[in-house]
Order: C-alpha cells, then sequence, then structure tokens
C-alpha cells in the first residue's frame, strides 16, 4: 500500500504535530510505502516532497492562508506528475486542509483519504467550514 501524507511542516519545526507526522512515517514504513509532502522542515524519507522549499508558507497569517497555498501548490506538483499514485491520500491540520481534497484525490489517484484533524474548533466558523468539507473523507483521526 502507498501513503501520501500532507503537511506543511515536518521536523526539526517545532510542534507535536510535526512529531507525530515523522514517528508516524517511520512506523509505516515497516509495512508499507509511505511519503510525505511538505513545505517547512526536513525529509523524512529519500522520497518526500518538499513544496515551494525556498517559501515559508507558515509565516502566511490567517494560517489558512499558508495552508490552503500549500495544498494548491501540491496539486500543481501532481498535476505533472502523472505516474505518482498512492492508495492512500492522508491529510494532517485543521478545516482548510481539505479544501482541495478532492483534486489532490484525483491527482493521486487514491482510493481513499483519510484526515487526522488537529485543531481545537474553537469557534462557528472553524467549525461549520469542517462540517462542509467532511464529505471529501473516508476516515477521520481526532483528538
Amino acid at each position: 500500500m502507498r501513503v501520501l501524507r500532507t503537511y506543511l511542516r515536518t521536523p526539526p519545526m517545532p510542534g507535536g504535530m510535526e512529531k507525530h507526522i515523522k514517528n508516524l512515517t517511520i512506523h509505516q514504513n515497516e509495512d508499507y510505502s509511505c511519503n510525505v509532502c511538505f513545505n517547512t522542515g526536513n525529509k523524512i524519507t529519500d522520497y518526500d516532497i518538499k513544496i515551494l522549499p525556498n517559501i515559508n508558507l507558515s509565516w502566511l497569517k490567517p494560517n489558512f492562508l499558508g495552508v490552503i497555498s500549500f495544498y494548491l501548490m501540491t496539486c500543481v506538483y501532481f498535476l505533472f506528475r502523472q505516474k505518482d499514485q498512492y492508495d492512500v491520500l492522508h491529510i494532517h491540520g485543521d478545516w482548510s486542509s481539505l479544501l482541495v481534497a478532492s483534486w489532490l484525490r484525483k491527482l493521486i489517484s487514491a482510493k481513499a483519504v483519510v484526515f487526522s484533524i488537529h485543531d481545537q474548533l474553537i469557534n462557528d466558523f472553524q467549525r461549520k467550514m469542517l462540517v462542509r468539507q467532511l464529505h471529501k473523507v473516508d476516515l477521520i483521526f481526532t483528538s
């Protein structure tokens, strides 16, 4: 099984999500082929994909602008790489991470989309935006 994991940042960037993504990727590579698509940080495997390596998208404010920019550029990257196919697209983040999930799923021919939500959903806007995107997801992990 081939898994494409996506998130804006990887270690050595600080944060629990970054460490979680690294540990999960290392562990899953024992049984599967798991690659990470990211913008800031270091590769976890030799086959990871760094999108816009000279631009730190996590500095854009509000935060969702950086996330949306990352996912749009990820779609552009895979648009020109027709041979790249994955069984699972595993997206980490908040509601904005799902805005182009359907496009990315189609570009990599993923059979399933897994979403790990790392957001507190502290206001009605965030909750409403998430609910509008959930139809794109086959499995959700939350904490």
